[in-house]
């Protein structure tokens, strides 16, 4: 088979972690602690890891796929009436992405919309990239409130993981997850076409990357075809597990914690003969929030001091047109 290659790993070897204790809605600090303690461990051990009681039901998952299966399912007409605008708000068409040190630009389809703010707060904040009013279709106007529904209990998950980060760095809990009133947070639902083989094997749905921001949860449908970069350098297959999110730390938080939490590479090569839907939800909080590696006595920091935006603008500038 001609696509890039990726050594099958098996599923038990997936660390695959219950964080009931971050998301159940009683607080003890000790079993969060443990959950933040394994968290960090996956994440330096085969590099990349699953969590599963996150608290987002089930109904709301299966609502938004199949929203957003039936909007890439749209003709391109269609779709381009929300094509995307320089907030990173509506349709983005193949072809039009290219990671950097990729040769060649993504074989997907993205939809990408943020908070749903009122319109005093968009006009407050007119001048802040990546906060802007949402594209939504005319001809799916379900669209909007399930996504909008999807995006809020994604971001309160996102944060109660930073949370128990903050927890296991033994410093003020709310140090990773405090500014979201205005956050930059995104939502990116991805459609794959069956990538044809003779497309070889330099050709992605996604090519190798790490991603920008904080904290990114990540639900895949059965079909597969996400490849993560492991702990040993070496590729290997993420496979679906039904009822999980797939976290990856972002290159703000790998910064902010001093490099102790790792953000890792993927790519999605999909040899099936079948689309593949997921959906990423970047948890990314208020633009202006600073990111300044958290040192312990007698170390030196391994980052320069920056802020989220700042960070994740310029990965945009550069996967982008």
């Amino acid at each position: 088979m001609n696509f890039a290659k990726a050594k099958r790993i098996p599923i038990e070897s997936i660390p695959v972690i219950d964080i009931a204790a971050l998301t159940g809605g009683r607080t003890d600090p000790a079993a969060e602690l443990t959950v933040a303690e394994q968290m960090g461990e996956a994440a330096n051990g085969v590099g990349f890891f699953y969590v599963r009681n996150h608290g987002v039901p089930e109904e709301l998952i299966k609502a938004a796929f199949d929203i957003s299966g039936r909007f890439f399912a749209s003709p391109l007409e269609a779709k381009n009436s929300v094509r995307v605008t320089e907030k990173k708000r509506g349709y983005i068409e193949p072809y039009t992405g290219i990671m950097k040190g990729n040769t060649r630009r993504d074989f997907r389809e993205t939809f990408l919309w943020g908070r749903e703010f009122d319109r005093p707060t968009l006009d407050e904040l007119a001048s802040v990239p990546l906060v802007g009013p949402n594209q939504w279709p005319e001809f799916l106007p379900d669209m909007k409130p399930v996504l909008n529904d999807y995006f809020e209990a994604c971001v309160e998950v996102g944060r109660k993981i930073l949370r128990a980060f903050a927890l296991a760095m033994e410093i003020e809990p709310g140090y990773f997850s405090g500014n979201f009133d205005r956050c930059i947070a995104r939502g990116s639902a991805l459609y794959y076409p069956p990538q044809p083989e003779n497309l070889g094997e330099d050709q992605f749905g996604i090519g190798a990357h790490t991603d920008w921001g904080v904290l990114t949860l990540l639900c895949q449908d059965e079909v597969g075809g996400l490849q993560v970069l492991s702990g040993d350098g070496e590729w290997v297959t993420a496979h679906p597990i039904p009822g999980t999110f797939v976290v990856n730390v972002g290159d703000c938080l790998q910064k902010w914690t001093n490099r102790r939490l790792l953000s890792n590479q993927h790519r999605v090569v999909n040899s099936s003969d079948r689309y593949r839907q997921s959906i990423a939800m970047f948890v990314d909080p208020d633009f202006d929030t600073p990111i300044i590696p958290v040192v312990r006595p007698g170390e030196t920091p391994r980052d320069e001091p920056t802020t989220c935006g700042e960070q994740v603008m310029d990965s945009f500038r550069k996967a982008y047109d």
